[in-house]
């Protein structure tokens, strides 16, 4: 089975959460140390974090 990765940097990723929810307490270095912890997806390119955005919103709704 063919699962679908959404793959986003960091701020992007923000930005789409802030855009369902104006009062997230979600800020671009919980996203960081998230993916630090490996408590969601990612890969590191270069310097740049892209983050799986399915893995983050289930982490973000579960937790």
């Amino acid at each position: 089975m063919e699962e679908n990765i959404l793959l986003r940097s960091v701020r992007k990723a923000l930005e789409l959460i802030q855009k369902d929810d104006k009062d997230t307490a979600v800020t671009l270095h919980a996203i960081r140390t998230w993916c630090k912890e490996n408590k969601v997806r990612n890969v590191k390119v270069g310097n740049k974090i892209l983050v799986d955005l399915k893995s983050l919103l289930n982490y973000v709704n579960n937790d």
